[in-house]
């Protein structure tokens, strides 16, 4: 595969991730720079979009069968496509979460199959992104910077999933760390651009 540059944003919701990949792109500009959403929506294969777009009680056991093999060449396709690119691919989340979220439910016999299925080929067999930051901040201001997190069932949802992130995330070794919680986004962004001013290969991208 031909190598390419790449930044990865990742966290929960309400850490301002998403609004550090846009503030981070603006900044660089659209010659220099691509946005990549890793997120399970704004499928970009057909396959995807026929298999992985309906409620999921609505789903055949073959289409779920089917689906889980689906997902992976999704992900591989909105990774992969950027082989060779002169332009410095911004990723908003990465293909990790994919087995993240299977430790966010109640494990079952399958779902712990499916998770180390997801877990062996997001996290070992992928294209690793030239540096990742791990945006992350207390529950309490995710909520207040969310409008969609509702009532308590939500916010103890978000908990848990947060509490699962941070348990990848932080001890990993070459992740960036942000607490976002009393850190506005310019700063942010500037904590971003200092760390990839420090990697020699993000030099030609910076302004």
């Amino acid at each position: 595969m031909k190598r390419f540059v790449s930044v990865c944003i990742t966290g929960v919701d309400g850490t301002g991730k998403s609004t550090a990949v846009k503030r981070l792109s603006d900044y660089l500009g659209n010659e220099k720079s691509e946005i990549q959403y890793m997120g399970s929506k704004n499928w970009e294969t057909r396959m995807a979009e026929k298999y992985l777009s309906k409620p999921g009680k609505m789903y055949s056991l073959t289409e779920k069968i089917y689906g889980k093999w689906i997902l992976i060449f999704e992900m591989y396709k909105r990774v992969y496509k950027h082989a060779g690119s002169d332009k410095l691919i911004i990723f908003d989340r990465y293909v990790d979460e994919q087995a993240l979220w299977y430790r966010t439910e109640k494990a079952t016999f399958k779902g712990k199959l499916v998770q180390l299925l997801y877990t062996v080929i997001f996290t070992k067999c992928f294209y690793r992104p030239t540096i990742t930051f791990y945006l992350m901040c207390d529950v309490s201001v995710s909520v207040k910077r969310k409008d969609d997190i509702a009532g308590l069932s939500g916010i103890d949802d978000l908990r848990r999933i947060k509490n699962v992130f941070d348990d990848y995330y932080i001890p990993l070794k070459d992740v960036i760390k942000i607490d976002t919680s009393s850190t506005g986004i310019e700063d942010t962004v500037d904590i971003i651009l200092k760390h990839m001013e420090e990697k020699r290969c993000f030099s030609t991208f910076l302004k």
